[in-house]
């Protein structure tokens, strides 16, 4: 490696060519005063620093090398969480996608509609301090316990999506029984 941050064709394995004009890419190591802007995460604004990019000379074009993607992906998604200001639609989007809820169901655990969702997503509408506020838990609990809370919240999203309503369902009953708690059916009201 070049000091300075420039590598050698090749080094960071082996030669490409750019998909625009056919030139052979450079290798250089993002750095702060040159970071790779990481547009295509969705988030326009997010920059990455230390990750080898590959570069064409001739247009510009860069070909990022990305290493642990998926931990990249959270540790964004937790910064997002900690963020003190408002979510952006793009920021909000990149941390349903990363929690890995599909967005009609995302929206019912938010209670609002797919469609507030979506316009929120595009930057067209805001969402409620409180929505915001449970989105951002709802993605750092799935981010710290994984996929069993995901599939419990997936499923409770199913529920209210299928209902065609997002909001608070009459809770049921439970009852103990040989020493062990359980749910016990709900019975509809005539």
């Amino acid at each position: 490696m070049v000091k300075g941050g420039t590598m050698k064709a090749g080094e960071a394995g082996g030669p490409l060519r750019c998909v625009k004009c056919d030139v052979r890419l450079v290798a250089r190591r993002a750095t702060q005063e040159r970071p790779y802007r990481y547009a295509i995460s969705g988030l326009p604004n997010m920059g990455l620093v230390g990750i080898v990019v590959q570069t064409c000379s001739a247009c510009g074009y860069e070909q990022p090398v990305f290493e642990r993607m998926s931990e990249l992906h959270q540790v964004i998604s937790m910064e997002l969480v900690k963020k003190l200001e408002p979510l952006t639609g793009d920021e909000l989007r990149f941390m349903r996608k990363q929690a890995g809820f599909p967005q009609g169901n995302f929206a019912a655990l938010l209670g609002c509609s797919q469609e507030h969702l979506c316009r929120v997503e595009k930057n067209q509408k805001p969402l409620s301090d409180t929505a915001e506020r449970l989105a951002r838990a709802i993605v750092a609990v799935v981010a710290r316990q994984g996929d069993e809370v995901r599939e419990i919240l997936l499923a409770v999203g199913n529920k209210l999506e299928r209902k065609g309503r997002a909001g608070c369902a009459v809770l049921p009953f439970f009852r103990l029984k040989d020493s062990h708690w359980r749910p016990m059916p709900m019975k509809m009201a005539s």
